[in-house]
């Protein structure tokens, strides 16, 4: 089962929860659906994929087409795929559920005709829904519920509400899965978006939280197996470093838990109590991450060009996202003036920078080939930051260690020449990110402003600062980068804003027709392989 997708997980649960069996068939009623074969949910599950997956078309094929047609594409399956989600919210079943929250995960293409706000709003709509979805699924009482909208008063077939039908160990441990991952989606949220958790009620919920403790009992075993690799040294391999990695990501969940428990406790008002125990939280975390990873971490470092590119991949992500959560807890004692809140501020702070800007570098040096066809020698290879499935996090990590940065050079703790290497770094890792996300082209404009009205002198000329690009995508990744000329894109925007070509009208509203059937196409390819059965038979009778 632990090979099971997360697609496969959640049509294998549906079909499990779905009502109407052939050996106990319950008749339609007025708001009921069939969690398994829903074709509208089916269709809105397809669509957030094309949309979330979009950024990477043109690294996978020659054929893409130019780049006008590319934003059109990404603005209208971002458009379908939101007006399908919208359509599905409340038909309560974990394909929504994942659709929900794949589609709160898609970045906001550029040339989007939306509000930015707004389509941000829609997002982060959508990723509540999809964690009270998870909730609803999770709890199995269907008793009364009611609000200043409506009442629902439980199940209308004939059944007592109170009645809990018989599971087995196999859908139990599927919920748990899928639980589990829900968990960390509502981390990942509520530390980033410094919002109040949904799965785990108040700032210590997540202390009784199963799954927590489930976190902490399993990095005590590792700590305790992996001794002798602290004590002895080891070689590690690919198979082995996948191993920490993973287990260090478990821990860095439970970090990004405290930072989003203390972000609720201070946007709050809370108490002096609650963010001193907080504080001795974050001390304890920060200091099991540094006794029992950080020393096998850096033994991987060492060795990490012989690994794997899923090796590789597991830890640039796991680097930059630890370091981006205490350079968010930094900035956050910043702006509250609690430096306090962070042991040793100093040290995790510039440590935080340090590793960010390594870790980028990482990525952007380290290339690898999407084909599995080794016999194509000349495969197009791709860097870490190409592929990278979040990029927010990248522009994220990029904006508060450049702020930071500017704060040190300003204090003449950094030189000139180290804070324009710094640079190039930024705006390297800007151009490689795929092009086509909105956010990219705001964040190279925000830090190119910030850092020319930052007074100190910029070298310009090695390309360290250069203004926002303009082309339309990014598929570096080892190929050539377009060089446009300031001149050439004066005349180019004056072109594009003179003329609304009709040509361009037609194939925008061509696509606009072609994506039903896309969908469809998308459906029926998944109609055998996917939607026709459970991958797994999760049967809730004994």
């Amino acid at each position: 089962m632990s090979n099971l997708t997360m697609l496969q997980l959640a049509v294998s649960l549906d079909w499990a929860n779905c009502t109407c069996r052939t050996d106990k068939h319950v008749p339609p009623r007025h708001g009921w659906h069939c969690p398994r074969g829903d074709r509208a949910v089916q269709l809105a599950l397809i669509s957030a994929v094309h949309s979330f997956s979009f950024r990477w078309l043109p690294l996978v094929t020659d054929t893409a087409g130019d780049g006008q047609q590319l934003l059109r594409l990404g603005e209208h399956l971002w458009t379908n795929a939101k007006s399908r989600i919208m359509s599905v919210f409340d038909k309560l079943s974990y394909q929504t559920a994942l659709a929900l929250y794949l589609f709160g995960l898609t970045p906001i293409p550029k040339g989007a005709s939306v509000d930015v706000e707004n389509a941000h709003s829609a997002g982060e709509v959508s990723i509540d829904m999809a964690l009270r979805q998870i909730h609803r699924l999770r709890v199995k009482r269907r008793d009364i519920r009611f609000s200043g909208t409506g009442l629902s008063i439980g199940r209308s077939d004939g059944e007592n509400p109170t009645n809990h039908s018989p599971v087995n160990e196999d859908f139990i441990h599927a919920e748990n899965m899928m639980y589990w991952a829900g968990v960390v989606f509502d981390t990942s949220s509520a530390m980033t978006r410094g919002c109040p958790s949904i799965l785990c009620s108040g700032v210590f919920g997540f202390e009784e939280e199963p799954v927590f403790r489930l976190m902490k009992a399993r990095v005590q075993l590792f700590h305790e197996s992996t001794e002798s690799w602290r004590q002895n040294g080891f070689v590690p391999t690919s198979h082995a470093t996948l191993y920490i990695v993973h287990r260090a990501s478990t821990w860095k969940g439970y970090v990004w838990k405290i930072i989003g428990a203390l972000r609720e406790a201070i946007n709050h008002g809370y108490g002096e109590a609650v963010i001193t125990r907080l504080k001795t939280l974050i001390v304890e975390a920060l200091d099991r991450f540094d006794r029992t990873f950080k020393p096998l971490l850096a033994a991987c470092e060492k060795h990490i060009l012989f690994f794997s590119k899923d090796a590789r991949l597991c830890y640039y992500l796991l680097q930059l996202h630890y370091y981006m959560g205490l350079l968010l807890l930094c900035s956050l004692a910043v702006t509250t003036e609690r430096t306090d809140i962070v042991p040793m501020f100093d040290a995790v702070r510039r440590e935080s920078v340090h590793t960010i800007f390594s870790t980028i570098s990482f990525g952007l040096s380290c290339q690898v080939a999407l084909s599995q066809d080794e016999s194509q020698r000349s495969r197009k290879r791709f860097s870490l930051i190409n592929l990278d499935p979040y990029p927010h996090h990248i522009l994220a990590s990029l904006q508060l260690a450049t702020y930071v940065l500017l704060d040190y050079l300003k204090r003449d703790e950094i030189t000139q020449d180290a804070f324009d290497n710094f640079c190039r770094i930024v705006f390297d890792a800007l151009d490689e990110i795929p092009q086509c996300i909105q956010s990219v082209q705001r964040v190279k404009k925000l830090l190119y402003e910030t850092l020319s009205a930052s007074g100190h002198h910029l070298d310009t000329g090695s390309d360290a600062l250069r203004e926002p690009a303009t082309s339309i995508l990014s598929t570096s990744g080892g190929q050539q980068h377009q060089q446009v000329t300031r001149s050439d894109r004066q005349t180019n925007n004056e072109t594009m804003t003179s003329e609304e070509s009709s040509d361009d009208i037609i194939a925008s509203n061509q696509l606009a027709s072609t994506f039903t059937n896309i969908d469809e196409a998308g459906l029926g390819c998944l109609a055998e392989i996917l939607f026709a059965g459970p991958a797994v038979v999760l049967s809730t009778r004994s």
